[in-house]
């Protein structure tokens, strides 16, 4: 039996190959640059995923004796190790168990670990499947072309996720407002829950306009904000979450350093994201010496004779004396359906008036009134009485109340509820009053 010598491996470079296998994995950035962003993977993605790993495995395993196969077993190999280890270690780092778990957590976390293993188990095949023949300029191109296709892929998810918000800064007289200086932070959140630091910057600067960007995210991401500008007061905002593609707008809170949530509101999710908000002037600020008073009061105001419909804004309390400054009424109507709905009246005696405002603020579009944002009542607009339409649904309406020649402002909420089969009604009211007299009521 004589040796044969080994026959010669065929390396030839097919051009066509190599061109094919580069330009190939540049399909990933262009995919996660267009594709439209959900709150959580799609099933589709995922068997997409999964086949895309599969041709190249099989390339791997089929064409190991030539050298363009270097240009896909490198970037398998990276990517699937790297992916392993990133998921494994997420899935790890994740608090597990406890009274505050999620519902879902253990099917999470083993999805996770079903990810982590498929990966895993690739990133060995590739070691497995290695190409037999190398060539050092391959080598080189295939490195460095997934280098830029991760990089590439990074930035595309950031332009894809990234959404700026125009953020105009207007004095109290609504004129734009320049110089305002804007620091802010963003937030994600992960899987369970978990709160993430995301990142921070500024300060971005108002312009002549007004307007200052901010750079922000989409979906699970909040941004914070603090607007700052020497002889003005401090404004706080939070851009809440996005939670899913169909949400029409976005919660924005509004607060000052010395109240928290001063004001809720509403921004459209549409392209590009713009709101305005007053800055106060220092002047505005509240008074530490006189605070304003917070006091509540509850009461029957139904039909039986305990009931007491008559409030006292100084004392705050309920009674049947007619020299008192608010009346409260249930009463009841039918809607379009038929249905009984509660309705309440409140009435201003002895020269009171009140005036009812929605308990959200406009942002956007047809702004709401400078006072209305910083609990400042309002000069103008009150009448004799107004209707609660829904007195026990929540948020209760904002309601201002001017008495006593003007001498006296208050601000208050009210819950109300009852039958109309039943004699009896409770009333609670949420009441906050300056005791200086004046229209500052924060």
């Amino acid at each position: 039996m004589s040796d044969e010598p080994p026959q010669p491996t065929d390396t030839r470079t097919s051009w066509f190959s190599i061109v094919t296998a580069t330009l190939a994995w540049w399909i990933v950035p262009v995919v996660v640059r267009f594709l439209p962003r959900h709150d959580e993977p799609s099933a589709g993605l995922a068997f997409a995923c999964v086949i895309g790993l599969t041709i190249a495995l099989s390339l791997c395993a089929q064409r190991r004796d030539e050298r363009w196969v270097v240009l896909i077993w490198i970037p398998v190999s990276v990517w699937t190790a790297i992916g392993a280890l990133t998921t494994f270690g997420a899935v790890v780092s994740e608090p597990h168990g406890g009274p505050n778990a999620a519902p879902l957590e253990g099917v999470a976390m083993l999805i996770g670990l079903a990810v982590a293993l498929v990966l895993g188990i690739a990133a060995i095949l590739c070691l497995v499947w290695r190409p037999r023949v190398y060539s050092l300029p391959l080598m080189i191109l295939a490195i460095a072309n997934t280098a830029a296709v991760s990089y590439a892929t990074r930035q595309g998810n950031r332009q894809a996720t990234g959404q700026e918000i125009f953020l105009h800064v207007l004095d109290s007289n609504g004129k734009p407002l320049s110089g305002a200086s804007i620091r802010y932070t963003r937030y994600g959140y992960g899987p369970g829950g978990k709160h993430v630091f995301d990142g921070e910057g500024g300060p971005i600067v108002s312009g002549d306009d007004g307007i200052a960007v901010i750079p922000s995210r989409r979906m699970r991401y909040e941004t914070k904000g603090t607007i700052s500008k020497p002889g003005f007061r401090d404004v706080l905002l939070t851009v809440d979450m996005q939670y899913s593609e169909g949400d029409r707008d976005r919660d924005v809170w509004v607060s000052t350093r010395e109240t928290n949530n001063i004001a809720r509101g509403h921004i459209p999710t549409a392209e590009p994201v713009t709101f305005s908000i007053y800055l106060p002037p220092q002047s505005n600020a509240p008074d530490p010496l006189h605070p304003v008073k917070h006091m509540e009061a509850e009461s029957d105001i139904g039909q039986g004779p305990q009931a007491a419909h008559i409030l006292n804004l100084e004392t705050a309390k309920f009674s049947n004396d007619p020299t008192g400054d608010l009346r409260f009424d249930l009463f009841f109507e039918k809607d379009d359906g038929g249905y009984e709905r509660a309705r309440l009246r409140i009435s201003g005696l002895n020269g009171a008036k009140v005036l009812q405002l929605p308990p959200d603020v406009s942002l956007s579009g047809s702004l709401s009134p400078y006072e209305h944002i910083f609990r400042i009542a309002p000069q103008n607009g009150y009448r004799d009485e107004t209707v609660v339409q829904r007195p026990g649904d929540s948020p209760e309406p904002m309601i201002y109340v001017s008495a006593r020649d003007g001498r006296l402002y208050a601000r208050m909420t009210v819950y109300a509820s009852g039958r109309n089969f039943e004699a009896k009604a409770r009333c609670r009211v949420q009441l906050f009053m300056n005791p200086t007299g004046t229209r500052g009521l924060e």
